[in-house]
């Protein structure tokens, strides 16, 4: 057998750089609980991160707030870093309890962000309570947790894959709705949360920010300003609806916020060096070139 290398003080059984972080950092964190009945959770003060409560068997009362649910078995339920939730036992319960930082990252892919982007409205008062799917339930049930970052890590993703492939995203958007703020990661709230036509006054509001510090916060982290950044997404968003096709000017006006016919004419000349029609002949142009050379009529 081989031996196991002790790292930061953990037991890493490949010696990965995820467990030579500083501190023996947990990005994610497994746990068994067996609660006999009034048995409660504590632990919830003694972290800063994100949880995620998986019930395999019993019955816990959750009081969130003014909101109390039972939570019955095969259910789980989600808690931001900043609840404060009470859980008791009404019945003996077992349970997987996961500790998460703030993000669940794929190959570089923010997961999180892309399903919260789809979260229902704030009138949405519901609780973030999943039933767990059959592949979720599976996996959990066999969990033998090892002390090792990169094994929770890991596992963490494998959670977040079931939980996908059994909910849609809208489920998943609710479940994990509160996680994603202008506070916790600004360029992925930004990205997320820009449509076509907003303003910078329209896109701080919806931070929950002034106008003037929102500015500041983006300059910071995008290293242009947001006026800048917004030519851009104009600039580029015509481009892609002048390629696809799209030549009714009334159209591209309503969806991308112009005043009127003058204003996307001024955009265009000064961002673009032609007018909107001029960029859909030459887009036309390129696509009847790249069809010819697809038939095998010549070389772009």
């Amino acid at each position: 057998m081989k031996q196991q290398a002790s790292v930061q003080g953990v037991r890493c059984p490949v010696n990965c750089p995820v467990c030579q972080y500083k501190g023996a950092v947990y990005p994610a964190r497994f746990r068994r609980i067996t609660l006999p009945v009034s048995g409660t959770i504590s632990i919830l003060t003694a972290s800063k991160a994100n949880h995620v409560l998986f019930l395999l068997r019993g019955v816990l009362l959750v009081s969130l707030g003014r909101d109390k649910i039972y939570l019955q078995a095969g259910q789980c339920m989600f808690f931001s870093r900043t609840a404060s939730p009470e859980i008791r036992a009404a019945k003996p319960s077992d349970l997987v309890w996961l500790d998460f930082s703030n993000r669940i990252t794929l190959g570089g892919h923010d997961c999180l962000s892309q399903v919260a982007s789809r979260a229902a409205p704030a009138a949405d008062s519901s609780l973030p309570v999943l039933d767990m799917n059959d592949a979720v339930a599976t996996l959990l049930e066999g969990l033998q947790t090892i002390d090792s970052p990169c094994w929770h890590m890991l596992k963490q993703y494998e959670l977040f894959i079931a939980l996908a492939n059994g909910h849609s995203r809208e489920e998943l958007a609710r479940f994990f709705a509160s996680v994603l703020h202008a506070g916790d990661d600004f360029r992925t709230f930004v990205a997320n949360n820009y449509k076509e036509g907003d303003t910078l006054e329209s896109i701080a509001q919806k931070a929950n920010l002034s106008k003037n510090y929102f500015a500041q916060r983006f300059k910071k982290a995008f290293g242009i300003t947001p006026h800048q950044w917004l030519m851009k997404q104009k600039e580029q968003k015509l481009r892609q609806m002048a390629a696809s096709g799209c030549t009714d000017t009334k159209v591209v006006v309503e969806k991308l916020g112009f005043k009127n016919l003058t204003g996307l004419y001024l955009f265009c000349r000064r961002n673009l060096g032609c007018t909107f029609t001029e960029l859909t002949r030459k887009s036309a142009d390129c696509v009847s070139k790249t069809s010819v050379c697809q038939r095998g009529g010549g070389y772009l």
